[in-house]
């Protein structure tokens, strides 16, 4: 069953007709508001677009078809035969997310928590249960609706986690793994929550205790399987563990985004500047603000900006290095801010080393916490 037509028609509709453009992207043929095929792979391509606008990607091209194996390997023993592709999301979180057709999105966060290539399946077997079971395109009919609130209360969604996790199992023992990993991969993403397992609130996912209980009953059903432990240490092996400081960093009156290769000396005035989640915040005289942030330079035309905002950008490649301020002083610092625009030295990038995987050393596995825990636990935040 395809998409409440009213909302198919609105969203295809701002994707212009197929021989435009959307951030950068022909729009694919078929997918405009006249089109009898206007259907949830034309949403799925527009949803992908949009999304993708807000996260940096991880560009490692052997991860990534190593990754698309896996994920069309669950989604082929699961009965679907289309093409299905993963993107991995360049941030520390610990995210997994389905879109409504073939495209997932798992976090280097993610990646670096699983230890092998049955854990891998159980994440992807996951998102691809939402997909197959219908939970994100009822959620886009009720939204259309306008009845979202009313008809999804919290135990429904966290019903629809619950099936999605023993569609896991089932795809993830179809495909010849060990669904022990869908197992392993819960108490890894879970590790830090606190051992007690209490209510979880407004959160969608139902607690540890049961949902595990669920998994480890439906899993009995299974015998033997694959992991592929060396060949999943062998292609993560290169990730960052935690906060990146190649995509945004601060050292002393200096901010560098050397991914990018630009770093910026602050002039005087500056209060305090922040990086986080690919961007770095900054405060002048406790009167201005500024963003420095990367985006997706086909994003660009999506950028608003209110009269009280000052901006400019500068394109790199295929990434667009945004400068937004705000405040009295808002357009002079952001001349200010582009004059000091140069290339980061030896001796700066030398000191930003992120952390390695080391996929041998010993993890934390719910409900034990992590021996290093230093901040909050952001496990599967993205459904």
């Amino acid at each position: 069953m395809g998409l409440a037509a009213p909302l198919a028609a609105a969203l295809i509709a701002l994707s212009g007709c197929a021989h435009e453009k959307l951030y950068g992207e022909p729009v694919p043929d078929g997918c405009h508001a006249d089109s009898a095929r206007g259907s949830e792979a034309c949403m799925g391509w527009w949803i992908d677009r949009t999304k993708m606008l807000a996260y940096p990607e991880l560009h490692d091209a052997e991860l990534s078809r190593y990754v698309d194996r896996v994920a069309n390997r669950v989604a082929h023993a699961a009965g679907d035969h289309r093409e299905w592709h993963v993107r991995i999301v360049d941030i520390a979180d610990v995210q997994a997310e389905a879109n409504i057709w073939t495209t997932l999105y798992v976090t280097r966060g993610a990646l670096t928590r699983m230890r092998d290539e049955a854990e891998l399946a159980g994440v992807l077997g996951h998102e691809i249960g939402h997909v197959m079971a219908g939970h994100l395109r009822d959620a886009i009919i009720e939204n259309a609706r306008g009845v979202r609130e009313q008809s999804r209360d919290l135990d429904s969604l966290r019903d629809d986690e619950s099936q999605a996790d023993e569609l896991a199992v089932q795809y993830v023992g179809r495909a010849g793994y060990d669904v022990m990993g869908v197992e392993r991969m819960l108490r890894a993403f879970a590790a830090g929550d606190p051992p007690d397992d209490p209510d979880r609130g407004g959160d969608p996912h139902p607690r540890w205790n049961p949902r595990i209980a669920r998994v480890q009953a439906f899993a009995m059903h299974f015998h033997g399987g694959e992991t592929n432990v060396a060949e999943y240490a062998r292609h993560v092996a290169g990730l960052a563990v935690g906060e990146d400081p190649r995509l945004d960093a601060v050292l002393g009156k200096t901010v560098i985004f050397a991914k990018l290769g630009i770093a910026i000396d602050l002039p005087p005035g500056f209060t305090y500047a922040i990086a986080v989640d690919n961007a770095v915040s900054v405060s002048f005289n406790d009167d201005n603000d500024v963003s420095l942030r990367v985006i997706a330079a086909r994003g660009e035309p999506a950028m608003k900006f209110g009269p009280d905002h000052a901006f400019t950008t500068v394109r790199v490649r295929d990434q667009l290095f945004l400068i937004d301020a705000t405040g009295v002083d808002r357009a002079d610092l952001v001349a200010k801010l582009r004059a000091a625009i140069r290339a980061p030295t030896t001796k700066e990038l030398r000191k930003l080393v992120p952390q390695r995987l080391d996929a041998t050393a010993k993890r934390a596995l719910w409900p034990d916490a992590p021996p290093d825990s230093t901040g909050p636990n952001l496990t599967w935040s993205m459904g």
